[in-house]
């Protein structure tokens, strides 16, 4: 039976997704209703929250071929078959270094009059990703569609964040630049149960489930500036 809300439940589907065989990482990508005023893809996702405000703070999304095709393409595609320019296959190599992972395979889901991508990560290599790809690409696709379901549901009803407290700017900002809550707690000389307090509310007000998520609604609102 599924619980919470439209957004917590897309999330337990890409954990989920982390469980299947050679997957290192699941995102997705919205495109947000025209309507919005932004351009900036709605994102879920279980990356790691430094990579998270790296990626934002950079502006990686300008160049990310991953969002650049996958929003183009009708079909699913792995990242090993895009062409990428000098800048795009730096940025590759720096979010492999980082932890996201080698290669990656895209969904791109059209229902609802939005567009979605689903992406998964791997660290094997090229044969056995698409090995692993090829016994799973179904359940994959229904994943996806799911999250897009779930999603477009969740923005079409989503509450505005509240702003965050001083201690919650500062613990959040200190996720962002990779610390976990023992290391947050040291540098503020907090105690740690404190520091997961302050992280938790932090998280609630943003409306988010996870670190990673509360990362990057806090640096778009620019109420972070790790």
């Amino acid at each position: 039976m599924n619980t919470g809300s439209a957004a917590q439940q897309a999330q337990a589907v890409l954990e989920e997704l982390k469980q299947f065989t050679g997957v290192c990482h699941a995102s997705y990508q919205l495109n947000p209703p025209q309507i919005s005023g932004t351009t900036a893809p709605i994102i879920r996702t279980t990356f790691p929250p430094e990579w998270i405000a790296r990626y934002l703070l950079r502006d990686y999304l300008l160049i990310d071929p991953v969002v650049q095709l996958g929003f183009a393409s009708a079909s699913p595609f792995f990242w090993h078959e895009m062409p990428v320019d000098a800048k795009q296959e730096a940025f590759m190599n720096d979010a492999a270094f980082h932890g996201v992972g080698e290669d990656g395979f895209v969904i791109p889901v059209f229902a609802e009059g939005r567009r979605g991508i689903l992406s998964v990560t791997t660290k094997l290599g090229k044969a056995d990703w698409i090995a692993c790809v090829d016994e799973q690409q179904y359940r994959l696709r229904v994943a996806a569609n799911r999250v897009h379901q779930l999603l477009c549901r969740d923005h079409a009803t989503e509450a505005s964040p509240r702003l965050l407290a001083k201690r919650e700017r500062e613990c959040l900002a200190w996720v962002a630049n990779g610390l976990d809550a023992q290391a947050i707690a040291h540098q503020l000389a907090l105690s740690s149960h404190t520091v997961r307090g302050y992280l938790r509310a932090a998280r609630e007000k943003l409306g988010c489930k996870t670190l990673s998520q509360a990362v990057a609604r806090a640096i778009r609102m620019k109420q972070i500036d790790p």
